[in-house]
C-alpha cells in the first residue's frame, strides 16, 4: 500500500518482494528501505514477512510493518522489534535503484 501511494507496485507477497532492489546492511537501511524476515535454508531463503524502515539509530531499526491488529510501528528495541529482528534475513532498497523504473512500466 505505502509504495502504491508514490506510484511503486510492487508485489503482495514478501517472497516476490525480497526479489526486488539492492541489498543494504542494517546499519545502512534508511526509511523507506524494506526490511525482510524469514528463514534461511543453506543458499536459499524464505521471506515471510516484511516491513519498512521508519528510522535507523546506528542499527537500530525502528519498523513499520501490518502484524495482527494493523499497521504497527514498533520501536528499536520494544519486544515486538526484537522478535521480528532476531528472523532478519536482509534489508532491500528499491526507491533508487534501477527497480523503480521497472516497476513504473508494469
Amino acid at each position: 500500500y505505502t509504495y502504491s501511494q508514490i506510484g511503486l507496485n510492487i508485489p503482495h507477497n514478501a517472497q516476490l518482494q525480497s526479489k526486488l532492489g539492492e541489498k543494504v546492511s542494517l546499519k545502512n537501511a534508511k526509511p523507506g528501505d524494506l526490511i525482510f524476515f524469514g528463514s534461511n535454508y543453506g543458499d536459499s531463503y524464505h521471506a515471510v514477512h516484511a516491513g519498512i524502515v521508519y528510522a535507523n539509530n546506528d542499527g537500530k531499526l525502528d519498523i513499520i510493518h501490518c502484524v495482527s491488529g494493523g499497521v504497527h510501528i514498533s520501536p528499536a528495541g520494544s519486544a515486538d522489534n526484537k522478535y521480528w529482528l532476531g528472523r532478519t534475513l536482509f534489508v532491500k532498497r528499491v526507491i533508487g535503484t534501477d527497480v523503480v523504473a521497472k516497476l513504473q512500466t508494469n
